[in-house]
Order: structure tokens, then C-alpha cells, then sequence
């Protein structure tokens, strides 16, 4: 029993809103990947106009706000799917052949 509290403890803490606003200090991947996406961004700052820019950030804005919504989709659905096969579990009897 002490195991699993000691994870759920730390999935909590892991989840707690304060902490996901560093997703830096929770996920390597995700700090590797800002690290990667802030290094590109100097590098097209340094050689494209500012008009361009504008655009390429509008533009990540845009495909990001896509992929949220995205995800807010899958993970509705998965919850749906969840519930449904819970319920049909808890309904399922022996058939008698």
C-alpha cells in the first residue's frame, strides 16, 4: 500500500495546477523541445524581417490553439470510451451456450 500512495502522492504533486506552469521542470522532452523552438526562433529573428515573423508567430499560435483543440477531442472521446466499457462491464453476465 505504501507504494501506491507514494505514486499517487507524486502524481499529485506532478499535476498540481502551480507545477504545470513550469511543464520545463516536470518533462525533459518538453524542456529539450522549448529549448529547440526557442533557438530557431533567434535564428529566423536574426535573418527575416519583422513582417515575417509576425506571421510565422501567428502562425504557431494558430497550429498550436489546432493541437490543443485536438487534444481536448481525443481526450474527451477516450473518457467516453472509458465510461462506456466500465458500464458495459459492470452490466456483462455469463452466457449460457
Amino acid at each position: 500500500m505504501q507504494v501506491f500512495e507514494m505514486a499517487t502522492q507524486e502524481l499529485l504533486l506532478k499535476h498540481e495546477e502551480g507545477n504545470l506552469k513550469n511543464l520545463e521542470d516536470i518533462s525533459a522532452d518538453y524542456y529539450w523541445a522549448q529549448k529547440a523552438i526557442n533557438q530557431l526562433e533567434k535564428e529566423l529573428e536574426a535573418n527575416l524581417p519583422q513582417e515575417t515573423m509576425t506571421k510565422i508567430r501567428e502562425s504557431w499560435y494558430k497550429l498550436g490553439l489546432q493541437e490543443s483543440i485536438a487534444e481536448d477531442i481525443f481526450y474527451d472521446q477516450g473518457f467516453s470510451d472509458g465510461v462506456r466499457m466500465l458500464l458495459e462491464s459492470l452490466t456483462w453476465g455469463p452466457v449460457r451456450r
